[in-house]
């Protein structure tokens, strides 16, 4: 490897900041610093952490003392010259869209991804708190902080980029003309200029004060990946999807300066604080350029993408990252300084040995193994090729096994060597991909699933193939033996289970039930249940022998696992949550909250005491079941479809002071402080109360209470009916920010609405019941649109400059009406079916607590709150 002298200048200017805002970012540091950090800010029930998550960005502090680390569980903090562990800042949740520091490091944030919407969190790094979600909406692909770090650019592939205030979270500015398809956002040094990138591979740059556009700098045929500003604000270098090399380009002028040459893709780019070197991260390479000469020093050292470069303040250190290493170099020499080791990328491939002492995990080139006894990484096997999403132990914990496309390799799980490779594949291997490996407990056998040619190969001792199962239809997806070893289990992506007689290879029985791909197995220890997580949202639970389906659980969930005893099953779920089944009763008895990601592999250490999930936000939690959390209701099947799937309040003893009572609580006395509306239903046979413990049902007519509906996590803040009445709404306070739909007929929960970012003021039931609007309050500002039947969110609408406080329907369903609290003062009148804003009513000195519409639609009646005290009639 080429390497070289790189012009530095000495007069690299150092940012200086108070000592008090460092004491401040580093908090806590002599607390947790001699402790391990395995077990810093677990969340409850775990014992400990493995894996330190996937590196997302990194940055210096001002001062370059430390380094701080995104990654997909928090922000790590580490002494920027030991290279030690200093704090983990956790996050629960996963910012794997897009993130930025602010310059003085005082601030994180970062946009998470959801099925529905992506939203951007604010962080205060100084007291490690939440500070506020600035925006939530589908297709945010950047963010960046201005250079005095007050204002926030966030750039979205569906609308222009907009501008936000940091202090206040208020939108300011959206740049004018801008199109949208944006996938890169950038302030200049001085912060009069913001740079955007597309997809549809144009470099614009406008004026970050009033919106206004300035020019065009650059037009490609494939999207922007990034856009770095030289420190002196005189050079843009441009990084393009698909496109080897960096452009450079001339502020000034607009005109293109430069292009650096490289044999691979870049990802990241950054400028030394002088300007005079270009650091940029490739496929396994870091390029640096002299910006002087154009000489190029190429570094070697990560196996995966480099996905951020950084330099230090005084420019004399380069830190580079890809997803699971950080590497520390010498930026005049090109010469690496250090490593800081143990991030992890999401993970592909998981097995643990029978005596629970070890655990695998696998992820394209690298396979890990980490000792549960130390808490440590024992190992690293290197493959160096894509594959490791598929391992196995042999029962005795010798041999691993690790799929490497159509190829089966065996490791010494003592020495760490590479011992044998198998071939799984008949002619060509084209196509041809192990999905599924696993060995049967007596070890006599082993078992492979193809993804290319919907065959299952089964493998007597020695490794000699015994058998090619035939007669799936589409890729086998998932394999489990059963505690004899006679039967073996295979999913597929055609839905259904097939078993297997090993000694034979004969077709046994075919158990059909999934609508979608099997994505996991397991047999209980007895082998009478055979257990299965398919991606149709359900976990089945099969009899074996007749292949009766026992029963089914609604759950959105990629692996299960049971017990060493065959009473609990485990459910690593897409939501991150880890939940634990009572097999007996088919009710939950845990759930394990901590993962950022889904959880893809859990299963228990043979004593049954511990749990161990592993997701993919790159790390293994253990948890202690000792300390699990029993849940104190039952489930039933409520829309009879043969699917234990709803919580029911226990409201079989009359005595109110019992129902829904908290582990351990012998009875309640009260009933909670009247915390929402009082609501009748349209028979005016029932009364709905929202407290703060829950929502009471009464009889209008004798005033008993008949039920006590539980399930929000902080007050009820509104209610609303179902013009048939069998339906109840509910909205929970700021802790909780879902709406509940209850069935008032049985009590139990029919589905829970999520994605408000703050507490839900009002509630309102479209004429035809198949709509519910709900009103976002403190920090939300929007309305939403759901469908009932299936809990979709279809629309959001934004307007509001504060809490929404109120909602309502005109008669028809086709027109919906809003009111905004005191800092809005507006009703806003927005078209149902074409989601687009109608009107707006301006003329409430303070909020708007409610609203209502005339019998014929065509007047609508706003009362202020307590500030306004008037009643106002619209013409609609």
């Amino acid at each position: 490897m080429k390497t070289m002298k790189l012009k530095r200048n000495p007069q690299t200017h150092i940012v200086n900041v108070s000592l008090m805002s460092l004491i401040l970012l580093i908090c806590f540091l002599s607390s947790v610093f001699a402790e391990d950090y395995t077990h810093w800010s677990l969340p409850y029930g775990a014992k400990a952490r493995l894996g330190k998550g996937s590196i997302r960005e990194l940055t210096y502090t001002p001062d370059g003392n430390h380094i701080l680390v995104a990654s997909s569980i928090g922000i790590w903090t580490y002494d920027a010259h030991t290279m030690e562990e200093q704090n983990l800042f956790s996050m629960r949740a996963s910012h794997s869209v897009a993130t930025a520091f602010s310059p003085d490091r005082q601030m994180f944030a970062g946009v998470s991804w959801d099925v529905d919407d992506n939203k951007v969190d604010l962080w205060d790094l100084a007291n490690h708190q939440h500070k506020e979600t600035l925006k939530e909406q589908k297709y945010i692909k950047s963010i960046a902080f201005s250079p005095n770090g007050k204002t926030l650019a966030i750039g979205n592939a569906d609308e222009p980029v907009q501008l936000w205030n940091v202090d206040t979270g208020e939108y300011t500015a959206t740049l004018v003309g801008d199109q949208g398809r944006g996938t890169s956002v950038v302030f200049s040094p001085d912060g009069k200029t913001v740079a955007t990138g597309s997809w549809d591979g144009t470099v614009r740059l406008w004026d970050a004060g009033t919106g206004e556009y300035k020019t065009t700098l650059a037009e490609h045929a494939e999207g922007i990946r990034a856009i770095v500003f030289s420190p002196d604000g005189k050079t843009v270098a441009i990084v393009v999807y698909n496109t080897i090399g960096v452009e450079l380009w001339d502020v000034d002028t607009g005109k293109q300066k430069l292009i650096l040459q490289t044999e691979k893709n870049i990802f990241c780019a950054a400028f030394s604080p002088d300007s005079q070197t270009l650091a940029a991260g490739g496929w396994r390479e870091l390029y640096l350029w002299n910006m002087d000469t154009g000489e190029r020093t190429t570094l070697t050292a990560h196996l995966e993408e480099v996905v951020s470069v950084a330099f230090s303040p005084d420019g004399e250190t380069l830190a580079s990252a890809s997803p699971d290493e950080l590497h520390l170099w010498d930026s005049a020499y090109g010469t690496q300084k250090g490593s800081i080791t143990g991030h992890t990328q999401y993970l592909r491939g998981f097995a643990v040995s029978s005596d629970g002492h070890t655990i695998a995990t696998g992820n394209q080139e690298k396979i890990r193994l980490w000792d549960t006894i130390n808490m440590s990484e024992k190992t690293t096997l290197f493959d160096d090729d894509w594959g490791n999403d598929s391992l196995a132990f042999s029962p005795d914990g010798s041999i691993l096994a690790s799929n490497m496309g159509a190829r089966i390799r065996l490791w010494d799980t003592a020495t760490g060597t590479h011992r044998s490779t198998l071939t799984a594949y008949i002619g060509s291997a084209r196509g041809s991909i192990i999905r599924a490996l696993t060995f049967s407990p007596d070890g006599c056998f082993f078992a492979n699933g193809h993804m290319g040619d919907e065959t299952v190969w089964l493998w007597s001792a020695g490794f000699t193939r015994k058998k090619i199962l035939t007669g799936h239809s589409k890729q086998v997806s998932s394999l489990a033996f059963s505690s004899d070893s006679r039967t073996l289990a295979s999913g597929s992506f055609d839905g259904t289970i097939r078993l297997w007689d090993t000694e034979t290879g004969t077709h046994k029985i075919t158990l059909a039930g999934h609508t979608k791909w099997v994505e996991s197995l397991a047999f209980s220890p007895d082998g009478k249940i055979l257990a299965s997580a398919s991606s149709d949202g359900t976990i089945r639970l099969w009899d074996p022998i007749s292949g009766a389906n026992i029963a089914t659980h609604i759950e959105n969930t990629e692996s299960v696992a049971f017990s060493p005893d065959g009473k609990t099953l485990a459910s690593g779920n897409y939501d991150g949550e880890v939940r634990l089944w009572d097999i007996t009763t088919g009710t939950p008895k845990a759930i394990r909250i901590g993962h950022t990601e889904e959880v893809s592999h859990v299963a228990f250490t043979p004593d049954g005491s511990t749990l161990i999930s592993g997701a993919y936000d790159g790390t293994i939690l253990l948890w202690d079941l000792g300390t699990a959390i029993d849940t104190t209701v039952k489930l039933e099947d409520v829309n009879n479809d043969d699917a234990i799937n709803h919580f029911l309040p226990n409201t079989s003893d009359q005595d109110y002071t019992l129902w829904n009572l908290p582990k351990a609580a012998k009875a309640r006395i009260g009933k909670g402080w009247i915390s929402g509306n009082i609501l009748f239903s349209p028979d005016n046979n029932m009364l709905a109360v929202g407290t703060s413990i829950g929502t009471w049902i009464y009889d209008a007519q004798t005033g008993k209470a008949l039920n006590l509906l539980r399930g929000h996590t902080d007050v009820v803040k509104s209610l609303a009916f179902s013009p048939d009445g069998k339906t109840l709404a509910t909205g929970g306070g700021y802790d909780d920010k879902t709406v509940r739909l209850w069935d008032t007929n049985t009590g139990t929960l029919k589905i829970t609405l999520s994605g408000h970012t703050g507490h839900v003021n009002g509630i309102a039931f479209s004429s035809d019941g198949r709509t519910l609007a709900s009103a976002g309050g403190y920090k939300d500002y929007t309305v939403r649109l759901w469908d009932t039947k299936t809990g979709t969110h279809t629309a959001t609408f934004y307007g509001h400059v504060d809490s929404v406080v109120s909602v309502a329907f005109s008669p028809d369903g086709k027109t919906l009406a809003s009111g905004g609290n005191y800092d809005d003062k507006t009703v806003q009148l927005w078209e149902v079916d074409t989601r687009k804003h109608k009107m707006t009513f301006i003329g409430h000195t303070g909020g708007i607590s409610n609203i209502a519409f005339s019998p014929d639609g065509r007047t609508l009646a706003t009362g202020g709150g307590s500030i306004d005290a008037m009643i106002y009639l619209w013409n609609v």
